[in-house]
């Protein structure tokens, strides 16, 4: 018995030695896509086009200004760049409108990255533990690139150059399968007990942050520049993700070990693995994943809360620059700090996850983090009348951090509660009921959120949307309690006593079918 418990320990040793490389993976995808998502919302305004505009009672739209010489005929032209009322695109002068749509723009991308990340999840994702997490992780790199390869001839293609950026969203979504792959591997490179994985998960939210700290830094100083012209830009971003695909080929090892099947063999495994399609292999392995969630009573719960947080998260950062330029008279270089701000500030969320974690376990962390989130978006609900960009960034430094524990301790939870050879398709189930929920985000949106109207109405989707975290946080309290999850899992006890050499006693995935 010893001699296998020295074993175990020397093989985990070994394998930590391994996560530096899928940090150093982790964080040049991040860098990729967090560059691209911070530019995208101005890259896209810039496309907005519409006719010229005519003063209305001697009044132009906001983003532009009469003519000296046009009086009689009411011709308005557009304010230089660099003014903080320039309305973001060389095409359209009206600053609202170009506003409006562009947000219209980011729910239809989001649902498109909703749908076609469920695509993602279940072809892709679902065959991290029978393909392996490394070859999932190179197919998402390379689908970044191929959205920013799109995004660089779109300009070109007008009058379908909007249609060119979702076609964009179409490729890195449909590919994305990172989130959970990059998880498993962090699982798998870790013991199998609470603190542990909340280290290995605290470092990979960690690089996460610098990188969109890096990136969102990077990104400010571009949008400082008020482009009308992103060609330069998508270019350099094209050989980024080029070289993050070479580095990941060559320096990434594989962590998934022959159990991806249960009790299979190796030779079962392979032979199951050859004999079937890659879409009836993927639905199955959700399937599987699936069954393994809904036989964890905490599970079932816990998949609620992922849906209503994808709710909230989405709904608020999405709107939060039309909300800073329109309400708050910022310009879009200023608007996009929250990218850099948003990591650092997440960060001291991280950092507070092992010392509360140690004295009241990862369960409190999660609903301290979505409790900070939910007060910070109803009081974001009196911003637009306050007009206060000091109350934003105090507001926004609290959900911000609150987002920084949630997206530890979330799968810390996970992780301790299944085998080794489940990890990657229960993330990919959670990933999928993420998904879901952007489904809904577009038309929350769309509904609740207009940059032209004034008032309580102006706030009323972060009212709804501190609401939607505040019942989340009720959810998750109740499941917690319902269920006695405080200490060890299911999955630590069955790890405890297979080294004991009890292998029955371990989760098996064909005992779930």
């Amino acid at each position: 018995m010893d001699a296998v418990r020295r074993e175990s320990s020397g093989a985990k040793r070994e394998a930590m030695k391994r996560m530096p490389r899928v940090l150093l993976v982790t964080f040049l995808f991040m860098g990729a896509n967090d560059l691209t998502a911070d530019l995208g919302n101005s890259f896209q305004r810039s496309l907005v086009g519409c006719a010229q505009l005519h003063a209305i009672d001697g009044v132009c739209p906001v983003g532009s200004e009469m003519l000296e010489d046009s009086e009689k005929a009411q011709v308005c032209e557009p304010l230089p760049r660099g003014d903080v009322n320039w309305s973001g695109s060389g095409r359209c002068a009206d600053k609202k409108y170009v506003m409006n749509t562009g947000v219209k723009l980011s729910g239809k991308l989001i649902l498109v990255d909703g749908i076609m990340g469920l695509v993602a999840i279940v072809f892709l994702g679902a065959l991290i533990d029978s393909w392996g997490r490394k070859p999932v992780c190179i197919i998402a790199l390379f689908g970044s690139l191929c959205r920013v390869a799109i995004w660089l001839v779109a300009p070109s293609l007008r009058p379908h150059e909007l249609n060119a950026v979702i076609a964009g969203e179409v490729f890195s979504s449909g590919s994305n399968a990172f989130g959970p792959a990059v998880k498993a591997m962090a699982a798998d490179l870790s013991p199998p007990n609470e603190e542990a994985r909340a280290a290995a998960f605290a470092a990979l939210e960690l690089v996460k942050s610098i990188s969109v700290l890096l990136s969102f830094g990077l990104g400010y100083f571009i949008l400082e520049l008020d482009l009308e012209d992103y060609h330069a830009v998508w270019a350099s971003s094209a050989v980024y993700s080029l070289i993050a695909i070479f580095v990941a080929v060559l320096c990434v090892q594989e962590t998934r070990s022959n159990q991806s099947h249960g009790d299979l063999s190796e030779e079962e495994d392979d032979l199951a693995t050859s004999r079937c399609p890659c879409a009836q292999r993927g639905i199955e392995d959700v399937i599987i994943g699936l069954r393994a969630v809904m036989a964890d009573a905490f599970l079932r719960q816990f998949l609620v809360v992922q849906f209503l947080f994808g709710i909230g998260l989405m709904s608020f950062f999405m709107t939060l620059r039309p909300l800073m330029i329109t309400y708050l008279g910022c310009s879009q270089a200023t608007a996009s700090l929250i990218g850099v701000i948003n990591p650092a500030c997440a960060m001291v969320g991280i950092g507070l996850v092992a010392p509360i974690s140690r004295r009241a376990g990862p369960n409190l962390v999660l609903a301290l983090g979505l409790t900070l989130m939910a007060l910070a978006m109803g009081v974001s609900g009196f911003l637009p009348q306050l007009g206060s960009l000091r109350i934003f960034w105090i507001l926004f430094f609290f959900a911000s951090v609150g987002l920084g524990m949630f997206g530890t301790a979330m799968p810390t939870i996970i992780s301790v509660r299944v085998g080794e050879e489940s990890q990657g398709t229960v993330f990919a189930v959670f990933e999928i009921v993420q998904d879901v929920s952007m489904f809904i985000v577009p038309s929350i949106v769309n509904s609740l959120f207009d940059s032209q109207r004034t008032g309580l109405g102006a706030g009323q989707l972060y009212f709804v949307l501190s609401a939607v975290l505040f019942i989340d946080v009720a959810w998750f309290l109740f499941a917690a309690r319902r269920t006695a999850v405080s200490g060890s899992s299911d999955f630590e006890d069955s790890q405890s006593e297979s080294i004991a050499d009890d292998e029955s006693t371990k989760l098996p995935m064909s005992g779930l079918m």
